[in-house]
């Protein structure tokens, strides 16, 4: 039994504005005392931390995606710099479990880049290859509603049977029983787009059963972000449930900014409790295929790369985002992720990209899709700063990166600036603000936790396990850009005692 000391100049434990020197006493990986006090700095058996540190709760990423790219970057480098060393991971309905017949085939070639075999099935398997990677980060993983259908009834667009229903209630009582913190969904993408309100309720009756949190990336978050929110608070009120969170707020395109009010009014909702997570930057990220117009917008990435092999189908739709989008709009589109040859233009906004290739931009945005639409990743520049800095100072919102956890090379595609340095720009955001810094450690760990019911973790706290975050608040911050994107972060370290 191994008995180690931290004294500290300046605490900031994740429960309180308040900054305060102490000593935190550990043992066999947990906090079993917390002491306030000017203590001696020199002791054997103690490591000091000076005025220029902060000690804080081991910072937690409340919108990650990072459950399958962990695999193949263990380091994470990106989070981990920033002192980020827990994840919450199976956002936006995206989870890597359950797998079946139905969905494993079409998962792995989502996947592929990572070079990663997915030979689980359920979320215990899961944990237990996730363990054997003894990575930096660990995640704390949700079940994801688009991977739950699938793993029933594939990726069809369809209305569920009884019986495929009950399944779907059955696998995602079993995972949130074994520990799957919470329940995602993606209404956005295939297939969780095909869902009807009723198969939404009885699947939130379960995790209302498990009191558990339903994390949502809303159906739209800009022309018709009202009725999303409003359909979403319907649902959870008739399934009795009693968390929600809202994913990665935003309102999309200049003629929805007003539209905050709406986030803010389901924020303040009282009778359920409701959160939500933010990133720090006006452009959002996500598959380049999202913006396809009708009936392309249903179909998933694997089926839309295989589609566009055929010249009678690229001509179709090449004709209708020429109908549909402005030359004006790709001025707004950046590549963030792209495959193969088209890699050289990651950074880089549509337009430019296709000057070089002396092809109209929509038409090299096909291009990109074709080649590996899975993999062809982008940022669109339609978002609010005003809006995200109002969000950011509310009670209920936390930081999350969306983000998967990588490495500084680009051996499996690159990154949005966020994925290195959100919990920094959140940190100076926040200050900025005129929060404590005690405030603003708690809204990057203990409220996370609050949410999700993460009962180890979020403080420090007698009890809690012994991981922190030391950050010199004067150096903490991002280096990351688009142009730059996996820059370390500076300023942060990151302490782990093992069991």
């Amino acid at each position: 039994m191994s008995f180690q000391r931290l004294i500290a100049r300046r605490i900031a434990d994740g429960t309180t504005p308040e900054i305060y020197p102490g000593r935190i006493t550990l043992e066999n990986g947990r906090i079993i005392a917390v002491e306030r006090g000017d203590f001696a700095s020199k002791s054997p058996d103690s490591r000091f931390f000076d005025e220029d540190k902060l000690l804080c709760p081991a910072f937690i990423d409340a919108h990650g995606h990072s459950d399958i790219s962990l695999f193949a970057m263990k380091e994470a480098q990106g989070k981990t710099a920033q002192g980020i060393a827990f994840e919450i991971s199976g956002n936006c309905g995206l989870s890597p479990f359950p797998l079946t017949e139905h969905n494993l085939e079409h998962l792995q070639k989502l996947y592929k880049n990572y070079q990663v075999k997915l030979d689980w099935q359920d979320f215990t398997s899961y944990m237990q290859q996730l363990r054997q990677q003894q990575s930096g980060l660990e995640l704390c993983p949700q079940v994801g509603h688009n991977t739950l259908r699938s793993s029933v009834a594939g990726y069809s667009k369809k209305q569920l049977s009884q019986i495929e229903l009950d399944a779907m209630c059955n696998i995602l009582d079993r995972e949130l029983a074994a520990g799957a913190v919470g329940f995602s969904a993606g209404l956005l993408y295939v297939p969780g787009c095909f869902a009807d309100m009723d198969e939404l309720v009885a699947l939130l009756k379960v995790v209302a059963k498990h009191n558990k949190v339903f994390t949502i990336h809303l159906k739209s978050e800009g022309n018709d972000l009202e009725n999303a929110l409003s359909e979403t608070l319907e649902a959870a009120r008739r399934a009795k449930l009693q968390k929600l969170h809202l994913s990665h707020l935003k309102t999309a395109g200049t003629q929805n900014f007003h539209k905050i009010n709406a986030i803010l009014n389901a924020l303040d909702c009282r009778a359920l409790q409701v959160s939500g997570d933010i990133y720090c930057y006006n452009a959002s990220m996500t598959q380049l295929s999202v913006i396809l117009p009708p009936p392309f917008d249903e179909y998933d990435d694997v089926t839309i790369t295989g589609e566009l092999q055929k010249a009678d189908v690229f001509t179709r739709i090449l004709q209708k985002l020429r109908q549909e989008r402005s030359p004006e709009y790709w001025q707004k589109v950046r590549i963030v992720s792209a495959s193969g040859i088209y890699s050289q233009y990651n950074g880089m906004l549509i337009t430019d990209a296709a000057r070089r290739e002396s092809l109209p931009p929509e038409e090299l945005y096909l291009h990109l899709l074709r080649l590996d639409a899975p993999g062809a990743v982008g940022a669109f520049h339609t978002l609010s700063q005003e809006n995200m800095e109002l969000l950011a100072a509310h009670k209920s919102v936390v930081p999350g990166s969306d983000e998967t956890a990588r490495n500084q090379t680009f051996e499996f595609g690159s990154s949005h600036p966020r994925g290195f340095g959100n919990h920094c720009e959140y940190f100076a955001l926040r200050r900025r603000q005129g929060a404590a810094y005690g405030e603003t450690v708690a809204e990057m760990s203990n409220n996370i936790a609050n949410i999700f019911n993460l009962h180890d973790i979020g403080a420090i706290t007698p009890g809690k396990k012994a991981v922190f975050t030391v950050i010199e608040p004067e150096r903490y911050c991002s280096t990351a850009d688009f142009v730059h994107p996996h820059n370390l972060a500076e300023g942060a370290e990151i302490l782990r005692f093992q069991e």
